[in-house]
């Protein structure tokens, strides 16, 4: 979320936070390539990435030359899911695990659309994160917390696997007004949920009803039913002890990603989550009484204006966008002929993770190569390229000085 985008006109749940609460205008992030991961990692553990460990959604494993998600962890698997996953790669703890060492009576409950947002939240030492598995179309945790959905989950996520409970109040399409500066079917957004409204949601084969509510306002509302059923059922915020309920949002990052944070559909999911904020917190003040609760609202990053309707802004778009493979593919190639040709593949030498770049020394120097020599030419490489301004080494941001 943006912080550009939150105002004290908003009618409901965000509105009423700006309005009342106290808001830091000048709030910054102090770590570069933001993303969920590292985001929600920052927030409850105050620590920045190379504290806390977990520098992308997905990052280098330079020991075994791997990419690596975030939360990961074959030893605990997914309750009625494949991949495991657990907090186990977070270096340090977090509010909820500092209640716990105070008083382990305290609760500790993070929920989220993500794995990787609720995990973060929820810490090392949390009752539960929760969260949607995509493949499935459950609501789901892991090993690592429980050893079985509990009742409510299980009511929530219903017996049928081929038509989970929780989505069949949806309807078969979202439908929204044109917002905003520009025409709704603009021709750079993505087209994967159609251009403009309405777009497909719950229909089809379960697989892409659960692809298209994910990628639209709905996953949040599915998000505060969830999260209240589990208040009520865990009975949070009942008794004298404290404890915390992290919930985070999703859709204004993949409704924004799809189609940019001034479109009609973005524009149509922030006003939709006001509501769902509005509906959380006065569904909160009647269970328990806004008087017994601190609310916080942040957000892990923002979402950047699509390149082609940078006009909305006073800028311009200086050249078309390049896809990420095609940007990959190009820099492997001039390292294929620069270094390891005929030998090896240069993704052996060279490769990356989000905007991350990594080189194998020891491969360099089997190559009889200088690594150092290695990494100049990448960084000059990466600089030729139209969509890139400037690439630094670990070394150049370890030694500078500049605040910007």
């Amino acid at each position: 979320l943006r912080a550009d985008r939150l105002s004290s006109a908003l009618p409901g749940g965000l509105g009423e936070l700006a309005r009342s609460g106290h808001v830091f205008t000048n709030a910054t992030l102090d770590h570069a390539g933001t993303s969920t991961c590292p985001g929600h990692a920052v927030m409850l553990t105050g620590t920045n990435p190379s504290q806390h460990g977990i520098t992308g959604n997905e990052y280098f494993d330079r020991e075994s030359w791997q990419s690596r998600y975030c939360v990961e962890d074959h030893q605990y698997p997914q309750l009625g899911g494949a991949e495991g996953r657990s907090p186990r790669r977070l270096r340090a703890t977090t509010l909820g695990d500092w209640m716990k060492a105070a008083d382990p009576t305290s609760r500790v409950f993070a929920v989220s659309a993500k794995d990787r947002a609720a995990i973060t939240l929820g810490g090392l030492h949390g009752d539960a994160a929760i969260w949607l598995n995509r493949d499935t179309g459950a609501f789901t945790s892991s090993k690592y917390y429980l050893d079985e959905w509990p009742q409510w989950l299980a009511r929530f996520n219903g017996d049928d696997p081929d038509a989970p409970a929780w989505l069949k109040d949806y309807p078969t399409q979202w439908t929204h007004p044109r917002r905003g500066p520009r025409p709704d079917d603009f021709p750079f957004e993505s087209d994967e949920f159609s251009r403009a409204s309405p777009h497909p949601l719950n229909s089809g084969d379960l697989q892409d009803r659960v692809a298209a509510i994910y990628a639209s306002p709905y996953i949040d509302e599915a998000v505060t039913t969830l999260t209240l059923e589990l208040v009520r059922e865990e009975q949070l915020g009942y008794d004298p002890t404290p404890d915390l309920l992290a919930v985070s949002y999703s859709a204004t990052d993949t409704v924004g990603h799809l189609y940019g944070p001034r479109s009609s559909e973005s524009i149509d999911t922030l006003a939709r989550l006001d509501q769902q904020i509005d509906r959380l917190l006065n569904t909160l003040d009647e269970l328990i009484g806004m008087e017994q609760i601190l609310v916080v609202l942040s957000a892990d990053h923002g979402v950047l204006p699509l390149p082609e309707a940078r006009a909305e802004t006073g800028s311009s778009c200086p050249q078309p966008r390049t896809g990420i493979i095609e940007l990959v593919m190009t820099l492997w190639w001039d390292v294929y002929w620069q270094f390891t040709a005929p030998f090896t593949g240069p993704w052996n030498l060279v490769n990356f993770a989000e905007s991350q770049v990594h080189i194998n020394p020891s491969l360099a120097a089997d190559l009889g190569y200088d690594p150092a020599t290695v990494i100049n030419s990448v960084e000059a490489l990466l600089e030729t390229q139209p969509a890139i301004q400037a690439a630094w080494t670990r070394q150049e941001l370890r030694q500078s000085q500049s605040e910007d």
